[in-house]
């Protein structure tokens, strides 16, 4: 069955397809884009004004700048409201 027609099939009101996500296969390989569900909302929406996050590469990167803010928090223009590893955040993915 084609893409179209499983769409069809699942018979879903038109302002509810942004939540289809495809599963893609081929003799290449695969592709899912389910990680991206989160990332999918309807309409329009502020984003905030502030930093809310600072993405770094661990969690030693993380404890690393929680230090220097505190110690030296003129030093920052800004400070986000929480430091995420990548590590956590891509299930250890990142080396």
């Amino acid at each position: 069955m084609d893409a179209t027609a499983e769409l069809e099939k699942l018979d879903l009101p038109k302002d509810e397809l942004w939540r289809v996500v495809r599963f893609e296969v081929s003799k290449a390989g695969w592709t899912s884009w389910l990680h991206e569900r989160e990332w999918r909302s309807p309409g329009d929406f502020k984003l905030p004004k502030t930093i809310q996050a600072a993405f770094v590469r661990n969690t030693a990167e993380a404890s690393e700048l929680m230090e220097r803010i505190h110690d030296n928090p003129r030093k920052f223009k800004c400070r986000p409201r929480s430091i995420i590893p990548m590590t956590v955040l891509c299930q250890g993915l990142l080396t």
